[in-house]
Parts: structure tokens; sequence; C-alpha cells
């Protein structure tokens, strides 16, 4: 038996009427019209059907539906617009937003070539999954860089980064705010860097050339993976190693908005008269507590269900702020 929608939502499909009165709502050809007092917009939902598990909702035409998605600490969730399967939430897995992660400044997980610029010797490795930045050769820098405009006033960093196979310097860093690419760890390039320096043995905070603060740490090229996490809340910068609370740093800069104004931020190692090759994967990038993001006409969202669709389930796609049922469909 072939799967599809309900008969009654196919007639409703094939007349394809569409209703001026203020507050009608009808599926028309796979979207939604909508008329109402204070919104007009047109959805469209891809992908509801039987044993789908992903759906794409696009934005036709109309107005922007504001605040329409809620990001919290980087985790993408509903906002006024509210998407249910039999009556129950559904939870957005792996959402992306215009073909990005969402909810997040910058999200590679390295499947696929990432999205940033790789500069200097900066290697994508398919296979493998990471980027090489240096090989373990001496006077060698790589950088994979992302332009991000407007810059944030705060963010959170994660990634995993990976030193060793020479013989023992110097560093990989992210920076952030600069004007120009940073070609190591000390450069006066505009804005902060955050390094891990192998060859220094030890953290360190440094804004344009000036050292901000740093704290003694051994072993981090021993051919090993390990967790990178900054986190720069307004004023106050967190630099951690592992995520001990031993191996970090705490630092209050108090000239920190007058220095949160340039656009490039980035991963980047070197080496010099003596070296390592150095690797990073897994880089995340997001704004700490709550963002609310529109949903614009041309927008597109993808996202994954829990558990596949299956005969008899429901989709709605509801307006809040109005109660307005903006799509339904069914499975019969």
């Amino acid at each position: 038996m072939e799967r599809g929608v309900s008969p009654l939502i196919a007639e409703i499909i094939l007349i394809a009427i569409v209703f001026s009165i203020a507050t009608a709502v009808i599926v028309v050809l796979g979207g939604t019209s909508m008329s109402v007092r204070t919104l007009d917009a047109q959805l469209g939902v891809d992908g509801f059907q039987w044993r789908s598990q992903r759906l794409v909702l696009h934005h036709l035409k109309g107005e922007v539906i504001r605040e329409a998605f809620v990001v919290r600490d980087g985790k993408f969730g509903w906002g006024d617009l509210v998407v249910k399967k039999s009556g129950v939430e559904v939870e957005p897995l792996n959402a992306r937003l215009n073909g990005r992660r969402a909810g997040y400044l910058i999200y590679e997980d390295l499947s696929s070539a990432p999205l940033g610029t790789r500069k200097n010797s900066a290697y994508y490795d398919w296979e493998n999954r990471w980027v090489r930045l240096t090989r373990a050769i001496n006077s060698d820098n790589g950088q994979l860089e992302y332009v991000l405009s407007p810059p944030p006033q705060s963010f959170v960093v994660e990634f995993q980064f990976w030193a060793g196979g020479g013989t023992g310097a110097d560093a990989t860093y992210f920076y952030a705010y600069c004007s120009s690419t940073p070609l190591n760890e000390d450069a006066n390039a505009g804005g902060y860097i955050f390094a891990y320096d192998e060859y220094q043995d030890n953290l360190q905070l440094r804004y344009r050339d000036n050292l901000l603060a740093s704290v003694p740490l051994w072993n981090m090229d021993d051919n090993r993976w390990h967790d990178a996490r900054i986190v720069f809340d307004g004023q106050v910068i967190e630099m951690y190693f592992d995520n001990r609370p031993d191996n970090r740093i705490r630092y209050v800069d108090y000239q920190a908005s007058s220095r949160k104004v340039n656009t490039l931020f980035g991963w980047g190692a070197r080496t010099g008269g003596l070296n390592n090759e150095h690797r990073i994967r897994n880089l995340r990038m997001w704004i700490p507590g709550e963002v609310r993001l529109d949903f614009s006409p041309g927008d597109v969202l993808e996202f994954e269900l829990k558990d596949p669709l299956v005969i008899g389930d429901a989709m709605t796609i509801t307006y809040l702020p109005q109660n307005k049922l903006l799509y339904m469909n069914d499975i019969s």
C-alpha cells in the first residue's frame, strides 16, 4: 500500500485554495499559507512521510517570524515557532539553519572540509577527520581562520589538539578579535591569543603582544589528543586544559569592551628551531547564555527526529504568540 498523506489532506492539496480570511490556515501544495492579523508568511515542509527521520522547514515568503528559535548554551530549540509530532513537542536533533549547524558560530566535526579558510601549511585530512596545522619540520606554521562579523561580545570555544612526533616545539593556539592572521603565539595581530605552548611548558593569554596571564603546564606534546576550552564571558576569561580546574587561567580584563572589535577568529600552530606536528579536531564555538533567532524568507531549517515517522503520526507547526496553527499533516 502506498504511504502518504490522508485523502482529506490530498484533496486540499489538489484543490489548492487560498482563503483570504484573516485567520485562515490551509495546506497548499505541501506548504502552508497563513494570513493572520499581525503575521503574513508561508511555510513549506519536506520529508514528512512514512519512515522518514529528517524534516526540512522552508520559509517560502512573507514576514519574518521573530524569535522563532532559541539557542541556550549552543543547544538549539523552539521559540515562538513550535513543531509537534502527535501532540508532543519534537526535539530538533542536529539542526542546521541555512546549511550551518544551528546555535553555533563555528561547528566543525570535520566529516567534510571545514568552512574556515586554511592558510599556509594547514591541511585537511578527510580520512582521519582532523586539520594538520604544521608538519614536524622547523619554521612551519598553519591556520584555520573564520570571519565573524559582527564579532560576538562573548563566546565559548571547545576543541581537541594533538602535538608530537618531533623535537618539542612550539605551540597550538586559538585567536580572537584579530585584525590580521597571527603566524605565531606571540604575534601582535590586533587581538587575543590563547596559547597551549609545549616549548615554554605553559598556558598563555595574550592581547596583541602583551602577556596577560600564564600558568605552568607540562607534557602537552605527548602524541595524545587533549581537550581545550576557552570561556570569554564579557570581562572574565577562563582557559582550560583537559577540563581540569588545576590546569587553567582565570583573568579579568577590565579593558575587554574596547578590545572586541576585530573580526578574525581561528586556530593556529607553529614551529621554530624545534618542531612538532600539530593537529586539531572537533571545533566548537558558541555564544553563552540564551540567543533568539528569527526565521526569515528564504531560510531553511533541517533537523532530525529521534524516531522515524510511522502510520498515524500527525505533525503541527504552531505560532505561539497568537496560538495559530500554521501547518498540519498526518500519515495514513
